[in-house]
């Protein structure tokens, strides 16, 4: 789908609450991370025109319209090459045929949120060694919370909790955790060698696989 070609151009606008602002770059507190991800994001022959990454007065990282700049003939500020674009096609045949040799042994079809989430984790668990992790390092901290502890922080009882939409989200959580947990996370353990992954703890992969659901899920 479009929205996973187009990742890295959703970290620096959606994640970092993009602000089209005339601000002076005075005003802003260094980002020395979002820096980083925009020097990668130049590097591999993005243009970025007009633009700076900073850490405005409320304390939110994002991406501002540099001050008294003047926006070109298209208005366009930033335009990512292919070689940025983060989709399913970057998957290796290594990963594709497990995927698909343990849908037809599970006998259960998985949803491409599900193989972009392995493909994901998969660069997450590469650490620093992964092409992608400058756009990783961007990315708000893993909530390794579940729904109804997040809503127990806003004073939400339990019984609030379970008649409405959060019970459906929570519902939602557990079957996503349990599919991969009791699937996709075994399959990539046994196949490690073959994909290359260096831990040999299944709670790792499966860590790695939530982390990655998380980042679909919030479409970015």
């Amino acid at each position: 789908s479009m929205w996973h070609k187009f990742a890295p151009v959703f970290a620096l606008v959606c994640y970092c609450e993009f602000f089209c602002l005339t601000l002076g770059s005075q005003m802003l507190i260094e980002d020395p991370i979002g820096s980083r991800t925009l020097k990668w994001v130049k590097s591999h022959g993005a243009e970025v025109k007009n633009i700076v990454v900073g850490i405005n007065a409320f304390g939110r990282r994002g991406v501002f319209f540099d001050h008294g700049a003047q926006l070109g003939e298209n208005g366009s500020v930033l335009s990512i090459p292919r070689e940025l674009w983060l989709h399913e096609g970057l998957m290796s045949s290594e990963l594709n045929n497990t995927l698909n040799e343990l849908e037809q042994t599970s006998g259960q079809g998985f949803e491409k949120a599900s193989k972009f989430s392995a493909l994901l984790a998969m660069e997450l668990l590469k650490g620093s060694k992964s092409f992608w992790e400058p756009y990783f390092a961007m990315l708000p901290p893993f909530d390794s919370a579940t729904t109804e502890e997040r809503y127990s922080l806003y004073g939400v009882n339990r019984s609030q909790y379970l008649s409405g939409l959060w019970r459906h989200r929570s519902q939602q959580e557990i079957n996503v955790r349990e599919h991969y947990e009791k699937h996709i996370a075994p399959a990539l353990l046994n196949q490690r060698s073959v994909l290359g992954i260096e831990t040999t703890h299944q709670a790792v992969i499966l860590n790695a696989l939530l982390q990655a659901d998380q980042i679909c899920r919030r479409r970015v």
